[in-house]
């Protein structure tokens, strides 16, 4: 019986919870000066940031993904806009059509793989950044996963400490959220996107998955 293991910091009912990051929130003084823009791409940096300085809510907020904005939501916060495909390429071009004016606070985690500050820079839009948490891995024990697990990916983060931690059966399969963390997981394996970047849908991909491989 083929099981499916959620690879993200939070629970989701129906699948079997197998955390292998975890959230290194820093403790630091943000700066909310010269900006009236803050930029959230996870819901982690939302929650990093209200545990440093809850000043952030009388800020608006450009948010990357639906469950991000719902959370800045959650705590009080003003979304300004969201953006539902989580693609830096994507709020990149929204805030070059329509919020160049503005000038923003990009809260983040310490290392990203998108250039979305460069690019904006390079578009003379005032953005600035601060690095507020980071991802480590969970040493996860060595567990026997079962014939054909299916995997599903939050992040490339949570693909690559999965493969340093654990053997993987040859016959896995993996549902990616989005393009960038199904780059990262290793070919020999079965890789499906999702169409949605949400989890809800990812989980439905992977039920439908295991009921016709």
């Amino acid at each position: 019986m083929k099981n499916i293991f959620l690879l993200s910091p939070s629970e989701f009912a129906g699948a079997i919870y197998f955390p292998t990051i975890e959230i290194i929130f820093f403790n630091k003084i943000i700066d909310f000066s010269d900006i009236d823009t803050i930029l959230f791409t996870s819901k982690n940096a939302v929650d990093a940031t209200n545990k440093i300085n809850q000043e952030w809510k009388k800020i608006p907020v450009i948010a990357i993904g639906k469950k991000t904005a719902e959370r800045v939501e959650e705590l009080n916060g003003t979304v300004l806009y969201f953006s539902e495909i989580a693609y830096s390429e994507n709020i990149t071009s929204e805030i070059i059509n329509n919020f160049s004016h503005r000038k923003f606070l990009y809260l983040r985690p310490e290392k990203i793989i998108s250039t979305l500050t460069e690019d904006l820079k390079k578009q003379n839009i005032f953005i600035k950044e601060e690095i507020i948490y980071r991802t480590d891995c969970k040493k996860n024990n060595n567990i026997n996963f079962g014939e054909k697990p299916i995997f599903i990916a939050t992040s490339p983060s949570t693909v690559k400490c999965l493969i340093k931690n654990n053997k993987i059966p040859d016959n896995s399969i993996f549902i990616a959220i989005g393009k960038k963390t199904a780059q990262v997981i290793p070919k020999q394996f079965h890789i499906v996107i999702s169409e949605k970047q949400t989890v809800e849908s990812c989980f439905e991909l992977a039920k439908n998955l295991k009921n016709e491989i």
